[in-house]
């Protein structure tokens, strides 16, 4: 039996999508591809909208002084908004 037998059959488009993407991983990349690659590979999803769920991004403050970053997430919609 293949070890991808084992992966929810649900699951499995998904996989098969990334494989194809991304043959060998991430590892045959350096962070700056690794980091382009995310970015597109987000794009690309579509999430259904769910009712319960916000998306939000926001600018968080770096350590020391170091500017800011940014944060994003799916956070559930009973939460008070940022800021």
């Amino acid at each position: 039996m293949s070890r991808r037998e084992l992966i929810d059959p649900e699951s499995r488009p998904g996989l098969e999508a990334y494989l194809q993407a991304l043959p060998d991983g991430y590892r045959a990349m350096d962070i700056a591809d690794r980091r382009v690659v995310s970015a597109r590979l987000r794009q690309a999803r579509q999430f259904p909208p769910h009712p319960g769920v916000t998306w939000e991004d926001r600018a968080v403050p770096g350590p020391g002084g170091a500017g800011t970053g940014r944060s994003a997430g799916h956070l559930s919609a009973d939460l008070p908004a940022a800021g």
